[in-house]
């Protein structure tokens, strides 16, 4: 996929509408819009690389990527990538992608996409380990991956302060933990439970603990 992708940009043809893939375990899932689609391939090629059998399932916003005429598609729409597959949701939002990753997250989860395990991957990431020990990590709790830039933030840090002060605002309650890291929303996992996932688009999420460490991903500078 990686030849395929030098010098191309998006087709015209939208993602057409085939049957939602149903009960994968282990689902990646990302977001991506213009040229973007150029650091899906280079995720998916490093996933896949590291072992992964499961699924991706990228939202986009705009036509399908002109490289995935060069994969060999299912019946069902899906796109084999080695050993995982690889499908395409077209975006109806308006939101920032940015502000939209937890929505994306509850709606694979309510449609039964996933049956088990969940990530979300930025199209700017690239996986550097074995994806064994990504499986394992997952047994510990939900996996997040702390900022390069902004690592350090106390509990008591202006921004967090203000942050807790939105979440009280909008009912939340008070915060179960205040962590003296930063965690950014490039890459995190999740066990597919009802609302889980839900944390900024006016629904109450559930209380659960959170475990961070950055080594395992690598996100690529600008």
């Amino acid at each position: 996929m990686s030849d395929g992708t030098r010098g191309k940009t998006a087709a015209t043809e939208q993602p057409s509408p085939f049957p939602l893939p149903q009960g994968y375990e282990e689902v990646i899932c990302s977001l991506c819009e213009g040229d973007y689609h150029f650091g899906v391939a280079a995720l998916v090629n490093s996933v896949v690389r590291r072992g992964f059998c499961g699924l991706f399932w990228i939202g986009i916003r705009g036509a399908l990527p002109l490289w995935t005429a060069d994969l060999r598609r299912r019946q069902d729409g899906l796109f084999e990538v080695g050993d995982a597959l690889l499908g395409f949701e077209s975006l109806k939002t308006d939101r920032h992608l940015g502000q939209y990753k937890s929505t994306f997250l509850s709606i694979i989860v309510d449609r039964r996409i996933a049956s088990k395990y969940l990530w979300y991957f930025d199209p700017d990431v690239t996986l550097r380990c074995s994806w064994s020990f990504i499986q394992q990590w997952v047994t510990h709790g939900v996996s997040l991956c702390e900022d390069s830039n902004f690592g350090v933030m106390p509990p008591r840090h202006p921004l967090r302060c203000a942050w807790v002060n939105l979440a009280r605002a909008a009912g939340w309650g008070e915060p179960l933990i205040l962590p003296d890291r930063y965690y950014n929303s490039g890459f995190g996992h999740g066990h597919c439970q009802p609302r889980i996932c839900r944390s900024v688009d006016g629904r109450r999420p559930t209380g659960t603990k959170q475990r961070g460490n950055s080594r395992p991903v690598s996100k690529r500078q600008p």
